[in-house]
């Protein structure tokens, strides 16, 4: 199946606004907002507080004594009014929540989602693509043009021949010296 023009043009201008999108971020980078990694932790650890693993019936009351503890949730659970997001959202187990306040005296649970497992997926290394073979997007480009059910043609050894999915395939016979002495013959009359 051929690529039509209509996608190449999608695929430029994705590249394009791509690069418009790069630029924009490289003039919005500047050392005064950066930090360290351990900066970054440190002001993590001043906000958050490790407080280990519970059941969800065993969470402590949302207040001031705890605003901060991140618990690790061992079984699935259902939001109650005790939390930021509401009642009735479904959680797995392994879930993280943290007590959180929006004013001093309004303490609530709030879900630290928003992880994605990306443990399955093929890290990107240079130029691989989705494998650890070196799959380049003229060789994608190649496999999308082949049309479904097509047949793998090859040069073959003899004169006159191809070789069609491994098979040798005659297109034209070619003459022998007799056959060609013959032919003379017939043609021109006997040799001299």
């Amino acid at each position: 199946m051929a690529i039509s023009s209509g996608k190449l043009q999608t695929v430029e201008q994705s590249k394009e606004q791509l690069e418009r999108v790069k630029y924009e971020l490289d003039k919005k980078a500047n050392t005064d907002g950066v930090y360290t990694k351990q900066e970054v932790d440190s002001k993590i650890g001043t906000i958050y507080k490790p407080a280990g693993s519970v059941n969800f019936s065993e969470l402590p009351t949302a207040d001031e004594a705890h605003l901060g503890f991140v618990y690790n949730i061992n079984d699935e659970f259902t939001t109650t009014e005790d939390f930021i997001d509401g009642v009735g959202k479904k959680y797995p187990a392994s879930t993280n929540v943290v007590i959180v306040t929006n004013n001093s005296e309004d303490y609530k649970y709030d879900v630290l989602s928003g992880f994605i497992d990306t443990s399955e997926f093929v890290k990107k290394d240079g130029n691989k693509v989705l494998s650890d073979e070196n799959y380049t997007p003229e060789d994608k480009s190649k496999v999308e043009s082949v049309s479904e059910g097509a047949n793998k043609v090859e040069k073959s050894e003899t004169l006159g021949n191809i070789k069609i999915d491994g098979e040798e395939t005659t297109l034209f016979s070619v003459a022998s010296d007799e056959e060609n002495d013959a032919m003379i013959e017939t043609i021109f009359g006997t040799k001299s």
